[in-house]
């Protein structure tokens, strides 16, 4: 993927960075997490605010690196698959964080590469919000809207011809500000195009029945029935739901 600015971030980014690589490259901020780190590389992110922007949420990474057949086994950074799924998940309206940069530089034969995304204020990971004993996850109403707007945004994202890869609770965000829950999916850097339908759905759905230990069954065949846009589960449907949590 080439190197990419949105247009309506463009300005401000110039006007606070002659070299906007270098200049975020640069910018002194906490990790938000420790960083990644193998094969020689690491990865890692951070926010920053910058002039006349809102936080943004910055991926930064060195030699941490994929290969593929598409680019001749060359290396890349894994940085570039997240931002060619947020671009195309963005064009088809799928709910991802829309990408606001995404460059690359090859130094002393290390890859070094920069992400940014808007830093989603008020969304939660769901993860975080089935530990709260006492948050919304306990609340049987708002539980149902969260597993329906899950299962929805799921169907879209699927429905978009792409997979995640990576479908875990951590990576399903929720703002439940509104009249009904939003859904964002994140960390998008092992998503790619669906390839054999059944299969990679299975493969998305899978870790995260597993991973979300405190849903029920009813919870499980309510996000089913959300997903397959069903009222009730016919045999279809009761199939792909044994499927699922066989592989988790």
């Amino acid at each position: 993927m080439d190197d990419y600015i949105s247009p309506d971030h463009r300005e401000a980014l110039e006007q606070q960075f002659p070299d906007i690589f270098e200049g975020l490259w640069r910018m002194e901020a906490p990790w938000v997490e420790p960083k990644n780190s193998r094969r020689g590389g690491w990865s890692g992110a951070k926010r920053v605010t910058l002039d006349n922007l809102p936080t943004l949420f910055m991926k930064k990474q060195e030699n941490h690196c994929f290969r593929a057949l598409r680019n001749g086994f060359r290396r890349r950074p894994t940085l570039e698959r997240e931002a060619r799924a947020l671009a195309a998940l963005t064009e088809k309206k799928v709910r991802v964080p829309p990408l606001i940069y995404y460059s690359r530089r090859l130094i002393d034969g290390r890859f070094q590469a920069l992400l940014l995304e808007p830093n989603l204020e008020g969304y939660h990971a769901l993860d975080d919000l089935m530990t709260d004993e006492s948050g919304p996850w306990s609340h049987q109403k708002l539980r149902r809207q969260m597993i329906t707007a899950i299962g929805e945004a799921t169907r879209e994202f699927h429905d978009a011809g792409w997979c995640h890869r990576h479908f875990h609770p951590k990576h399903v965000l929720l703002n439940l500000d509104g009249a009904s829950p939003s859904v964002c999916f994140v960390d998008l850097e092992k998503a790619r195009p669906i390839k054999r339908r059944e299969h990679d759905i299975i493969e998305d759905l899978g870790p995260l029945f597993r991973r979300t230990e405190t849903a029920t069954l009813f919870d499980q065949a309510l996000f089913m029935r959300s997903y397959c846009q069903c009222t009730r589960l016919g045999p279809a449907e009761r199939g792909l739901m044994k499927r699922v949590a066989e592989s988790s």
